[in-house]
């Protein structure tokens, strides 16, 4: 990696997530159902609601394949929705969960305004509500960009943060970001993407201006180990565990339904992708 007195960082900044890829959600697992008249019966299947945040993202679905792999193992039907990103949306999922009787809900919350009146109203039906990925007080995306520039604010007082920019979730402003990025500042040694889909824009944008601005994404999809792999501008990205995220809030509903009492945050930590680990 070459060296520089002086180092200038990008950030592509966004609280919504989006890439144009692969279909999965808003299905449901499992055939059966409640009893009719939404009663519940002693021994029906558990049925939980699911609301993530926007299935047009790659991590989403694999966040569902998690899922619906873990609630097969409990003999539990999950309802899948599609947030789609939009919190009105969201709401009215959460209100069909609650007119069905669902045992529980899980939402990816659109945002942290919008998951207080959701939670409220199924607190007023009686059934608990869990958030995954995303806490409900807690804009994930503004955190990641929050904490990068606090930690080289205190660790590496000679990186200079130029421009942080909002890319809204798509991959094509994300190009017209990191495109307007080099206009302005000649010399971007760094670009930090806090999700993949920006980091691909970014990518595109590199390339066709010739530069040699390296990029550092956020999800450790397929993508972004693919590109780092290649031994590119891409150098390294920050993974998440949709598995474990799926799996550890199955369990905490379970924990919730049996009579327990589940840890109220469960933090899973992500993992570094470079050249070295990247399969």
């Amino acid at each position: 990696m070459k060296k520089f007195s002086k180092r200038f960082v990008g950030i592509m900044l966004t609280v919504i997530m989006a890439l144009s890829l692969a279909v999965g959600c808003g299905s449901s697992q499992g055939t059966d159902s409640k009893t009719e008249g939404n009663e519940k019966t002693e021994g029906d299947k558990k049925v939980i609601g699911v609301s993530l945040l926007n299935c047009t993202h790659v991590f989403y679905n694999n966040i569902q394949k998690g899922l619906e792999n873990k609630a097969e193992e409990l003999g539990w039907e999950l309802i899948i929705q599609d947030a789609a990103a939009d919190a009105n949306k969201q709401l009215s999922q959460v209100q069909d969960f609650i007119t069905q009787d669902v045992d529980a809900i899980i939402i990816c919350p659109t945002n942290s305004a919008g998951s207080k009146s959701m939670v409220e109203l199924a607190d007023e039906a009686d059934i608990p509500v869990f958030t995954m990925d995303i806490e409900s007080e807690i804009e994930a995306c503004i955190q990641r960009e929050k904490g990068f520039t606090d930690y080289l604010a205190e660790n590496a007082p000679d990186v200079n943060v130029v421009d942080i920019q909002n890319y809204s979730g798509d991959q094509q402003k994300a190009a017209d970001v990191m495109q307007n990025m080099l206009l302005k500042h000649e010399n971007i040694d760094v670009v930090f993407a806090v999700g993949d889909p920006a980091a691909i824009g970014a990518q595109s944008s590199i390339d066709a201006a010739g530069k040699d601005t390296l990029i550092i994404g956020y999800d450790g999809n397929p993508e972004g180990i693919e590109a780092i792999k290649a031994g590119g501008n891409w150098v390294a990205d920050v993974a998440q565990d949709p598995t474990a995220i799926a799996e550890k809030t199955l369990e905490a509903v379970k924990t919730k339904l049996e009579g327990g009492t589940p840890e109220k945050e469960i933090k899973i930590e992500p993992y570094i992708i470079d050249k070295e680990n990247a399969e």
